[in-house]
């Protein structure tokens, strides 16, 4: 998973993990419905290709790991998004889109989980 882009990520597992319908995660990720297919598939064949891994900052990880965690132990779908809607960096993902995209989809009731 660590090869995917934050958009790709984001796209794959709310399609292959929560069966969203692409229209939703067009919506979450702000880009358009075919765009939002393509991230999916190229995140497939990335995961098919099995490429070679790179340095994860742990660090980073178990803080994804235990927000990711807490949403969806916790039932909090709100929350389960916008983790995975968030970059390594903290940005929204399709936060640095031109105008015309949309505005990020960052929820202002959304707190980071503790660790």
């Amino acid at each position: 998973m660590e090869t995917l882009t934050p958009p790709q990520r984001a796209a794959f597992v709310l399609r292959e993990g929560f069966g969203y319908p692409y229209e939703r995660i067009a919506g979450l990720l702000h880009l358009s419905l075919v765009n939002s297919r393509q991230q999916v598939a190229r995140a497939q064949r990335r995961l098919v290709a099995k490429r070679h891994r790179q340095p994860v900052d742990s660090i980073g990880h178990r803080r994804l790991v235990q927000d990711f965690l807490g949403a969806a132990w916790g039932g909090d779908v709100d929350r389960l998004e916008q983790v995975l809607l968030t970059t390594e960096s903290g940005r929204a993902v399709g936060a640095a889109r031109p105008a015309g995209h949309g505005a990020a989809c960052v929820p202002d009731r959304c707190e980071a989980a503790p660790m």
